[in-house]
């Protein structure tokens, strides 16, 4: 949910300095995804949990007291599904996921130690329902540009250096297009959605211009009821759907090589 946001690269920063630099990272990704929908009445009706991996890439240009960083990011992997048909009948499925996300943060540094920061998000998810018990499975295509505010702490506490940064956003824009069994393609506009976000890294020069990190992060994106939307088969409308309540968790694990020219 490459977090999405961060996905651990927010913490890749060159020590603040007058002169300007661009650094370079690539890294691999592991992230523990959960996905789960709920009534309107707070009823679980789905609840989903499994494993995402992946690669990512960034740019960071450094002229303090300013910082921008751009980063893409893909991640694929299944969820084991359990939740229920139509008709209240429990199902256990899996879903193939597919998710990339692309950033923009810009930082400021305020204060010895600190920075406050803007980050733009695009987030695009495919999630495709395996059919299973006699239920026909479906795909899903999510889509969101989410804005978000942070700050940033680099405590000195020796050579490496460390990170922690905490997020806070909402949606600016989001859609959602689903195919349900034996229908026609169908947009559902999704409810709008909160996004928060804590991260944690460390780095370490391994010569004067390439440096390692590890990072870990959490996302957590809370979506509300989205609005009702005709469902048609063959142009004709047959009924009526909506997207649930939604809530989805990240917990990132990142490993980086970085390069600073």
């Amino acid at each position: 949910m490459l977090s999405g946001w961060s996905a651990g690269v927010m913490g890749v920063n060159a020590a603040p300095c007058q002169e300007s630099n661009v650094s370079v990272a690539g890294g691999m990704l592991h992230n523990a995804s959960q996905w789960r929908e709920f009534s309107v009445a707070g009823k679980v009706l789905v609840n989903e949990s499994g494993h995402l991996s992946g690669e990512s890439l960034s740019a960071i240009y450094l002229r303090a007291p300013w910082q921008v960083q751009g980063q893409i990011a893909v991640l694929q992997g299944t969820r084991a599904y359990q939740g229920q048909t139509s008709g209240g009948r429990a199902l256990v499925s899996h879903s193939s996921i597919r998710q990339q996300e692309g950033k923009l943060q810009v930082f400021y540094e305020f204060k010895d130690t600190w920075q406050l920061g803007g980050q733009l998000t695009r987030l695009t998810l495919k999630r495709e329902l395996a059919p299973a018990s006699g239920a026909l499975g479906y795909p899903e295509h999510f889509d969101w540009i989410w804005l978000s505010m942070g700050v940033q702490w680099q405590p000195r506490l020796g050579p490496d250096q460390w990170t922690l940064s905490a997020w806070a956003g909402t949606s600016l824009d989001s859609r959602l297009r689903v195919t349900l069994p034996g229908r026609d393609t169908t947009s559902m506009p999704p409810g709008a959605s909160q996004h928060r976000a804590l991260a944690a890294s460390w780095r370490t020069q391994l010569t004067p211009t390439w440096y390692l990190q590890a990072s870990i992060d959490y996302r957590r994106t809370d979506m509300d009821l989205g609005a009702p939307a005709v469902v048609r088969r063959d142009g004709l409308p047959v009924g009526t759907a909506h997207q649930p309540q939604t809530q989805f968790t990240d917990r990132m694990a990142a490993v980086y090589l970085g390069y600073t020219f």
